[in-house]
């Protein structure tokens, strides 16, 4: 199978391309391209005859100081649907404001209310993909993982940090890592008509923002403080999975070691 990864040299595509190449029954394809709603990028992805596209271009706040973010993130899905070609998404938990009780998690039928221009041009794709795309589909949750270059994402930014840093006790996660999204992605390949074309993914245990640090602290012997720290505002946008996943603690550390190789 001829599988294309656009956005390879970002933190989602390099795990997804990386786990699909050491599978012999891909054949993983990248392009140079960049998505500009030119004819170049769609020839270029042309030539890679591709069988399905993973869509890991994305932009996403924290590399961007621009708020026009539907050209990438709504414009690029909305092309890659008139292929006719399976496609995977990425979607995420800034579709939701956090205004959730602490305890209870967003499900598919919760209502979108994004705060800033990036949640909402990610909620605006996922409501189209989900009521009148049939060629994609999305996996929504929030990820952690390992950039190629930068200290941005919230996993590299901790672990390049060398005294101490606060950790929210009241802002709630329960997301996955790029390599348990790769994993996601298979299955979602492997029996593609099984499944719905919103999927979403999270683990079974709320955490505050300081349980998370403090499991990527033990995972990555990292020699850090970690402070207990109380926002003004009180965030929670977990999300109710429709698969099971292993415990943060796992998954990172089968990131670790598979980044390690």
């Amino acid at each position: 199978m001829n599988l294309v990864v656009l956005g390879d040299k970002g933190m989602l595509g390099r795990a997804v391309s990386r786990f699909f190449s050491l599978d012999s029954k891909y054949d993983v394809k990248t392009i140079k391209a960049f998505w500009d709603g030119s004819p170049d990028f769609a020839n270029e992805l042309s030539k890679t005859s591709p069988d399905l596209i993973v869509n890991c271009i994305g932009k996403v706040p924290q590399a961007n100081s621009s708020d026009d973010y539907s050209f990438v993130n709504v414009e690029l899905p909305r092309f890659l649907e008139t292929l006719n070609i399976p496609v995977v998404h990425p979607s995420t938990d800034c579709e939701f404001s956090g205004a959730l009780p602490v305890g209870e998690f967003y499900t598919k039928s919760s209502l979108r209310d994004p705060v800033d221009a990036y949640g909402r041009s990610k909620a605006v794709i996922c409501e189209e993909i989900e009521s009148r795309f049939e060629n994609t589909k999305v996996i929504r949750t929030s990820i952690v993982g390992h950039e190629l270059s930068s200290n941005v994402s919230f996993l590299d930014w901790f672990l390049s940090q060398s005294t101490s840093v606060n950790g929210y006790t009241n802002h709630y996660w329960n997301g996955i890592t790029t390599l348990e999204w790769a994993r996601i992605c298979e299955r979602l390949i492997s029996k593609w008509e099984s499944y719905p074309q919103l999927n979403q993914v999270g683990t079974n245990k709320f955490q505050s923002k300081f349980d998370v640090l403090s499991i990527v602290k033990d995972v990555y012997e990292k020699d850090i403080i970690i402070n207990p720290f109380e926002a003004e505002k009180t965030v929670n946008r977990c999300l109710a999975s429709d698969f099971e996943v292993p415990s943060l603690n796992f998954q990172l550390s089968e990131l670790k070691e598979f980044f390690a190789k």
